[in-house]
């Protein structure tokens, strides 16, 4: 079984037509270049700035994919919270994707040996 072949089939038809039925991107490649520097921080806080920097793309545009990917379901945030557990720090959150299969293929753990490398 090709992973990387299923996977790419799938962003191809299904999840691209999807993408572009719900919103106007101004750049399809932005977009995923995002998605994969997010897939790539999972778990981890989400840092606009450095997104930004790194991709140049503005920021208001980033938050208008990131609000994409959260309406599709496809990201969820996690709050963080203090050590005490009773004040929420705003605007710090932790990003996951809800299909980790998706995950590992945008960062291109496409086999059983990257996935077990993984760390």
């Amino acid at each position: 079984m090709d992973l990387r072949l299923e996977w790419t089939t799938f962003y191809g038809s299904f999840l691209r037509r999807y993408i572009q039925n719900l919103t106007d991107l101004s750049s399809e490649q932005d977009f995923l270049n995002f998605m994969r520097l997010v897939a790539a921080r999972i778990g981890h806080q989400l840092n606009f700035r450095a997104l930004s920097e790194e991709l140049g793309i503005p920021e208001t545009t980033l938050n208008t994919y990131l609000t994409f990917l959260e309406k599709t379901a496809l990201v969820y945030l996690l709050p963080e919270h203090s050590e005490n557990g009773r004040n929420r720090k705003l605007q710090s959150h932790k990003i996951y994707f809800t299909d980790t299969g998706l995950c590992a293929f945008l960062s291109g753990w496409t086999t059983k040996e990257a996935l077990m490398d993984s760390e």
